[in-house]
């Protein structure tokens, strides 16, 4: 199975490691950087080139392709990809505006090809956990959530000058709202269903030297009637990221550095511990795309979803800067989506 890696920074990196470690060999990757191509290669790509076009035009036996470029160009190569037929795997958010985005969900459907979002936290054991007590209503009906979380944007690659990341440039897709928040926001429709308002600050409030935003504050509510609170910075020096869950029988607790869940009921806290390696969660989200594409699965996140998360987080932009709560469209409306999986 021949795939294309599009863009070779730290993610597509990874994927290409991992495409290895899974047993792919014939793996092409494209970057217009010649280190970013000279890292590829030690990733395990057998061989690389500048311009995703030239890959697809000298490997017509391609069946799959993973698309890691910054957010504000996923567009262009997946839609060429996808024209192509191939399987994809699209690094999140699917894009930065709705606009466009729909013809590419269009083709893929029209060629019957898999579109796989890369959402990895589908595959955190942490959250994995935290569904399978949701969906054994173990702490009954769910009233409210609250998330918060961030981390300090230079210390997030200490190696490079945080400046120069896609995640400090608008023109990049950067920004708290596109790179954190979106992770946020799936795992908030997967446990309590699609989102049917929102009311949002998104903004810059810090001296870092990035011309996009660096906090979000977020209030939902979803179509299983559960508010939930949101936030998240660039601006955390402690990197955090924590869940509290609060339903009718018990609370449910869960902190990104203990690697356990805590739920709380008949008056006592119970820890549920579990064994969390960063990598593994992005081994598993490869190892279902694969399976994707050979039709023996089907995504967690399809490229439909993936373009609904867009339009929200299109509607949280509209609430931060109108100050006025948006509706948005619920289960079976408009993209026909389905809620919690």
């Amino acid at each position: 199975m021949t795939i294309i890696v599009v863009g070779c920074g730290s993610i597509g990196r990874r994927h290409l490691n991992n495409l290895r470690a899974l047993g792919m060999t014939d793996l092409v990757a494209c970057d217009p950087s010649p280190a970013a191509r000279a890292s590829a290669a030690a990733s395990g790509a057998m061989v690389t080139y500048s311009d995703h076009r030239e890959a697809i035009a000298r490997h017509p036996d391609a069946v799959a392709a993973v698309v890691c470029t910054p957010t504000s160009i996923h567009l262009g190569p997946a839609l060429d990809l996808a024209d192509r037929g191939l399987h994809l795997l699209i690094e999140k958010p699917l894009a930065t505006r709705v606009e466009g985005a729909a013809a590419l969900v269009a083709l893929v459907e029209s060629k019957g090809r898999t579109g796989m979002m890369a959402m990895c936290y589908r595959f955190h054991p942490g959250l994995r956990l935290i569904n399978s007590l949701l969906e054994r209503r173990q702490i009954g009906r769910v009233y409210s959530a609250r998330v918060s979380g961030g981390h300090y944007l230079p210390d997030w690659h200490p190696q490079v000058d945080y400046r120069k990341e896609y995640a400090a440039r608008a023109d990049q897709g950067g920004g708290v709202l596109l790179t954190s928040v979106i992770h946020t926001l799936d795992y908030l429709r997967w446990f309590f269903g699609e989102c049917r308002s929102v009311q949002c600050l998104v903004g810059k409030v810090s001296g870092l030297e990035i011309d996009t935003d660096d906090m979000v504050v977020g209030h939902f509510v979803t179509d299983e009637g559960v508010v939930a609170q949101l936030y998240c910075d660039f601006l955390q020096r402690n990197r955090q990221h924590q869940i509290e869950i609060v339903g009718e029988t018990g609370t449910i607790r869960w902190e990104y550095a203990e690697h356990s869940v805590d739920c709380f009921q008949d008056g006592a806290w119970q820890r549920l511990p579990y064994t969390f390696d960063p990598n593994q969660m992005y081994l598993d989200e490869m190892r279902t795309f694969l399976a994707c594409a050979a039709g023996t699965d089907v995504p967690p996140v399809s490229l439909a979803e993936g373009l609904h998360e867009v339009a929200i987080l299109e509607a949280m932009r509209e609430s931060s800067r109108s100050g006025a709560v948006q509706s948005l469209p619920g289960s079976g409306e408009a993209l026909s989506l389905t809620g919690r999986r």
